[in-house]
């Protein structure tokens, strides 16, 4: 019976070991990346870990940064931030279009900031 609870505890160790190294790994593999402009800054983890996720970490944040940028600009109206906000919602491939068929006084800037949690995606999907 003693020892079959000495094995029972070297491959718990063995198995705990394993673990604590899988995880060192993973975090190494991992770097801080900061994106900020005024005063909204977003802090990410850019990996290298999962091939073919390039930029997506990048589009996440930056979607973060221009959601916060968009509250930034409906407490005070700023020129800078509103470049900044069209310059990220331009750089997006995959920019929401507006319809604008039915409203003569049309601002696009007004319309990101209205549909901002639809405009900039902040999702970054891991198979």
């Amino acid at each position: 019976m003693n020892e079959r609870k000495w094995t029972l505890t070297v491959i718990l160790l063995i198995a705990l070991g394993i673990g604590i190294y899988n995880l060192i790994n993973c975090i190494n593999k991992r770097w801080m990346q900061t994106v900020s402009f005024k005063n909204c800054t977003e802090n990410y983890y850019y990996s290298t870990q999962w091939p073919g996720m390039e930029g997506d970490e990048d589009h996440a944040a930056k979607g973060r940064l221009a959601r916060c940028l968009c509250q930034s600009y409906l407490q005070k109206p700023d020129t800078a931030i509103s470049r900044k906000i069209m310059e990220i919602y331009n750089s997006d491939g995959r920019r929401i279009l507006f319809n604008t068929s039915h409203n003569k006084n049309y601002n696009k800037l007004d319309s990101i900031i209205k549909y901002r949690k639809m405009a900039f995606d902040t999702l970054a999907l891991y198979d």
